[in-house]
């Protein structure tokens, strides 16, 4: 992985929502959103949902319909 870009984080009690874009060092993107639970400064609990590559193939607004 080459970084990060981080667009959301959001704090509610010891959860934490962030919704980051990574960047590979072969040029690809993507976007994914977490649920990390804290507890004493380390993180206990990980949610991933995994998003999309960017560019998504549907336009701004947009959705592709099934196949």
């Amino acid at each position: 992985m080459e970084g990060f870009d981080f667009i959301h984080t959001v704090l509610d009690g010891e959860r934490v929502f962030v919704t980051y874009e990574g960047r590979s060092n072969i040029g690809k993107r993507f976007r994914n959103t977490e649920i990390l639970t804290v507890r004493d400064g380390k993180i206990v609990e990980a949610e991933v949902y995994f998003g999309w590559t960017i560019p998504h193939e549907a336009a701004a607004g947009g959705f592709i319909a099934e196949k």
